[in-house]
């Protein structure tokens, strides 16, 4: 299969700034197996981006290799101007990359408030003073309540992670993000195994996500993707096959044939 590999140039946004996040021709193989084929991209400041594919098409190759799980063969990656690849997890994350998973990891023993203030107080360099009572760091407090009004979370923030449906948990993650002041923020199927009441509530919050922060929304519900995504990059074995705006890839024939499942 042919594929068109996108190559963008280092130039200036459009707005005359340099990218949040650039990545240049990733690669990454398993042996005879290529995951990752010369992966380019750019990604503004507060853009929307959906990242659409087969199953196996290495959407979330890429992501691990963004975050650090794994480690490309070759290419770069550079986060507001710092080089990404050369940083370990822990540290991505300090520097501005933020992400979800498909599955959720909350203190679960713990409120929603506990489990975001933990988050907030890490961020703030108020984490070794845990041992006093919350409300003891009034700041801390302030920005908890701003980011569970963010997440639409402010009617359950004291009850326990235990009891709270799983799309209200998703929040909570989607918090605990939010909450580390990501310059990029890497969404894994938020909407994923969630009844269809509370995926609406999950996107609605979505759709809401501060502007300034870049998002990439990694997605297989096409109609969370094309109401939220600007544009949208599809990946097919591992390359990039096409990027566009929502009407550039429901048009394009390719992207129909191989992944939206119509023809021309």
């Amino acid at each position: 299969m042919s594929t068109a590999t996108v190559s963008p140039s280092a130039a200036p946004t459009a707005d005359g700034q340099s990218p949040v996040l650039a990545v240049r021709d990733l690669c990454l193989s398993f042996g005879a197996i290529r995951v990752a084929r010369d992966i380019s991209f750019d990604l503004a400041r507060g853009e929307r981006l959906a990242l659409i594919g087969p199953n196996g098409a290495g959407k979330t190759t890429l992501i691990n290799l963004l975050t650090g799980v794994l480690k490309p063969d070759s290419g770069s990656a550079t986060l507001g101007g710092r080089d990404l690849l050369a940083l370990k997890p822990h540290q991505r994350v300090r520097a501005g990359l933020g992400r979800t998973y498909q599955i959720t990891s909350l203190f679960r023993a713990m409120t929603v408030f506990e489990n975001i203030f933990v988050a907030v107080s890490e961020r703030m360099g108020a984490s070794t003073m845990l041992w006093r009572p919350a409300w003891s760091r009034t700041d801390v407090c302030a920005e908890v309540e701003r980011i569970l009004e963010i997440v639409s979370l402010s009617d359950v923030a004291s009850e326990p992670i235990s009891d709270l449906p799983y799309g209200r948990q998703r929040l909570v993650e989607l918090g605990l993000a939010l909450a580390l002041e990501p310059k990029v923020l890497l969404l894994d199927e938020p909407a994923a195994g969630i009844p269809h009441r509370e995926a609406e509530v999950v996107q609605r919050t979505v759709d809401q996500l501060p502007d300034d922060i870049a998002i990439i929304l990694v997605e297989h519900d096409m109609d969370l993707v094309f109401r939220f995504a600007r544009e949208i990059l599809v990946l097919v074995e591992g390359a990039v096959l096409r990027r566009g705006t929502p009407d550039e890839i429901a048009a394009d024939p390719e992207v129909k044939r191989i992944y939206l499942g119509t023809s021309e």
